[in-house]
């Protein structure tokens, strides 16, 4: 009775339009009802690129792509001169099945064929952004790459046959990356058959979908509403009165998704760093798009959201490497890189969402921001934009907290939308660009059932788990239930005792009766964080995890030569030690780092002094 009771909170909490949708989309879908079963498309044979492209003196070409696959911003596979093998699994060397196929026949999750965003990953179309810019250099063999990746890619991915047709969102990067790439070689006037053909193939397996991608409430639905304003608009362009639905359609969604999902304070509904910047980057495209073809300007709200969105990201991350925390989920997405900067550089992005929505500038010295702005034929703005120091993102549930060199952030829970990992009150502590304290990340979508409770779990995370369980009860691989929300905005307060001392309080109180409170205070050369727990059964274990490094631990103090993290209690302490557990800054790629855990087995206080 008490899980029926969960599962039926949890559907008024994601909505029961959206589960209505979901469901009502997969009846269709079983029952072979659903109207884009039946769509079909035929793609033109011929050349991409069929006129000669101008050799221009621009920024460098970025090398990623050029005879090397790349996946996730991490794994290169040398290509020996040839295409990807759309069909092989590198991480395993396994062929998947499925290719011949309709694509709404193929499971969600397939075990044997391992984590299916491994074969998504080279059919985004990044490359085309990569040869494009080649091509600009006047690069023939670029040019002939292009072409025949193109041609094969359809051999082996008809429409609508295989695992590539599977998700709308991926149709949609591709359409996004194709855009793209035309638009770098000033090839969008051009009324090339086979492009276009191949262009509306993608916006008709990605329109009849829509509902579904709303129903998500996540970058579904921006990613989709974008390929649908561009593709269409591109159509329109070329002189295709088909495009105008898609367009329409696009524009209008595209709306309703900001500004349902960015919230006023620039939060994102997937609570995830990553999923924030793929939404930023995918509203900085449509906006250079809608410049580029002088189409009508988005709502008010729109670009009021936008605006808010890009300043959100900025004040996390740091300048001298252009990292964030590795909050929230991290599927290894990096669309419309135009750049080498790694994967984990979020100053490329930021900085383009900057110049498009507020004509500013955050990063004028990074020449991967130059970069990029120049091949979106963008102007770098001379006007610095004024990073938010000490705020509450309270609509999204963070507190940030500023001092010199130093950089914490508490997560706290405000869940108006699906949480995807279960870190409430964690912890992320930078000290001169260093992730001292971290999360875990997120690794896989489709591993072992213990990766996923781990990663996306309470464990992961610089908080207090309560007796070996996650804070929300898990019911499904990508849903939490009974979400945790915080009515009361937590307080900033400034200058402690006459010190320069910043500090803040946040608590919550499960669906199982545990109660947490945590108090940080953050002054100079040190953190203090008290942690007061009660109403748990068993037991309360405390995690901070490290940054690598050789540690040694006496009588509950971790020291290495960067920092000394000590922690007491007023209740007993029953266990301290120092673990090598896992952590995931790229997709698919672990490693092991030091969590330090302190466990008590009574109600009590936990206080941690961090000192560098």
């Amino acid at each position: 009775m008490k899980l029926i009771l969960i599962y039926f909170r949890t559907v008024l909490a994601l909505g029961i339009l959206n589960v209505v949708r979901v469901i009502i989309y997969r009846i269709l879908l079983k029952l072979k009802l659903h109207k884009v079963i039946n769509i079909s498309s035929a793609i033109i044979a011929g050349k991409y690129i069929d006129k000669n492209i101008p050799s221009e003196t621009l920024s460098p070409a970025r090398t990623v792509w050029m005879g090397k696959a790349n996946y996730f911003g991490w794994k290169n596979i040398d290509l020996h001169n040839e295409s990807p093998n759309w069909k092989i699994n590198p991480f395993t060397n396994m062929e998947v099945t499925g290719f011949d196929k309709p694509w709404w026949r193929i499971a969600d999750f397939d075990i044997k064929a391992g984590d299916i965003k491994i074969i998504w990953e080279p059919s985004r179309f990044d490359w085309l952004l990569t040869f494009s810019q080649h091509i600009c250099h006047g690069d023939k063999i670029a040019e002939k790459l292009f072409n025949l990746w193109l041609k094969e890619w359809i051999v082996y991915n008809p429409p609508y046959l295989g695992p590539n047709w599977k998700c709308g969102q991926e149709a949609s990067i591709r359409v996004m990356h194709l855009a793209t790439a035309m638009f770098i070689m000033d090839q969008l006037d051009d009324d090339n058959p086979a492009t276009l053909s191949l262009l509306e193939a993608h916006l008709k397996r990605i329109f009849p979908t829509i509902n579904y991608a709303i129903a998500q409430d996540n970058n579904h639905g921006t990613s989709e509403a974008a390929a649908l304003f561009i593709g269409g608009a591109w159509l329109l362009h070329g002189g295709n009165k088909t495009g105008k639905k898609y367009y329409a359609t696009g524009k209008a969604m595209l709306e309703n998704r900001v500004e349902r999902l960015v919230a006023s304070d620039g939060s994102f509904s997937q609570y995830s760093m990553n999923y924030h910047r793929l939404m930023l980057s995918t509203l900085s495209i449509c906006e250079v798009f809608r410049n580029k073809l002088q189409l009508q300007k988005f709502s008010n709200m729109f670009y009021s959201r936008a605006r808010a969105a890009t300043y959100w990201l900025f004040s996390f991350v740091d300048e001298a490497t252009g990292r964030v925390p590795n909050i929230g989920a991290n599927d290894g997405a990096n669309i419309l890189s135009l750049t080498d900067a790694d994967y984990l550089d979020y100053r490329p992005a930021v900085h383009t969402a900057m110049t498009v929505f507020d004509n500013k500038s955050c990063f004028p010295a990074d020449e991967n921001c130059r970069i990029h702005l120049e091949w979106l034929k963008l102007n770098m703005s001379k006007i610095p934009a004024i990073k938010p120091k000490n705020i509450v993102y309270h609509d999204g549930g963070y507190v940030l907290l500023n001092q010199e060199k130093i950089k914490c952030v508490l997560r706290y829970p405000r869940y108006r939308f699906r949480p995807s990992h279960s870190d409430v009150l964690h912890i992320d502590l930078w000290i001169g660009g260093n992730n001292v304290l971290r999360d875990g990340g997120t690794y896989s979508y489709n591993s072992s059932k213990d990766d996923v409770i781990f990663f996306s779990g309470t464990a992961g995370h610089n908080t207090v788990q309560f007796d070996g369980r996650d804070q929300m009860p898990r019911l499904g691989r990508f849903l939490f239930g009974d979400w945790i929300y915080s009515k009361s905005k937590p307080v900033i307060k400034n200058e402690l005792n006459g010190k320069k001392e910043l500090s803040t309080c946040v608590e919550y109180r499960d669906s199982y009766g545990a109660f947490h409170k945590r108090y940080l205070v953050l002054s100079p050369g040190k953190l203090s964080v008290t942690d007061d727990v009660k109403d748990f059964d068993e037991k309360a274990v405390l995690r901070w995890r490290l940054l690598p490094d050789d540690y040694s631990l006496d009588n509950n103090t971790v020291s290495s030569k960067c920092i000394t993290l000590s922690v007491s209690s007023s209740s007993t302490i029953v266990r301290s030690e120092i673990l090598d557990q896992d952590e995931s800054l790229y997709y698919l790629k672990r490693e092991k780092v030091p969590v330090f855990e302190v466990e008590i087995n009574r109600p009590g206080k936990f206080f941690t002094e961090l000192k560098w």
